[in-house]
């Protein structure tokens, strides 16, 4: 997994963990990915207030290869994020990955960072967690990291949220 954060109109990868799996697939520490395009960069948006959002949006700065995005569709997926508590989507930049995303909140109740994962299906026997698992999984290492950084609730779908 990785961990991102919003930078003056991109996301930045600050930390990542190697899967412990013999093969991963991960991005790299200081990488600047897509904002719009990305499930981390939409998680860092959906958890904002509306002018905040707006915000970043103005002071966006595509990175190599970021596809554009629909601005009706990106509202409707950033809505879907918040409703949800998370983004599960496929991957914009590479075949066959899906991407699980969680937010890490600040003591103001937005998101600061998101952890994200990349997801990649086995289709042999081998014994690994399915995705849900998985999302479960992050979900309490983003409750921490939250708790950590001095908000001891966890936004819960569905349940007000910023």
């Amino acid at each position: 997994f990785h961990l991102c954060v919003y930078q003056d109109g991109r996301v930045l990868i600050v930390a990542g963990v190697e899967s412990p799996e013999r093969w991963g697939f991960s991005l790299k520490v200081g990488t600047l990915i897509g904002m719009t395009d990305t499930a981390s960069g939409q998680v860092l948006m959906a958890f904002q207030e509306e002018l905040e959002r707006k915000r970043m949006l103005k002071l966006h700065v595509p990175v190599d290869g970021e596809l554009p995005v629909d601005a009706k569709q990106l509202a409707a997926d950033l809505a879907r994020i918040k409703e949800r508590g998370h983004a599960r989507m496929p991957s914009r930049q590479v075949k066959g990955v899906k991407n699980l995303a969680y937010p890490v909140f600040g003591r103001n109740g937005h998101a600061i960072a998101s952890l994200t994962t990349p997801f990649i299906e086995r289709i042999d026997q081998a014994p690994v967690p399915t995705m849900n698992e998985v999302g479960e999984r992050m979900k309490t290492a983003a409750q921490t990291l939250t708790e950590l950084m001095g908000l001891n609730v966890y936004w819960e779908p569905g349940v007000g949220g910023s």
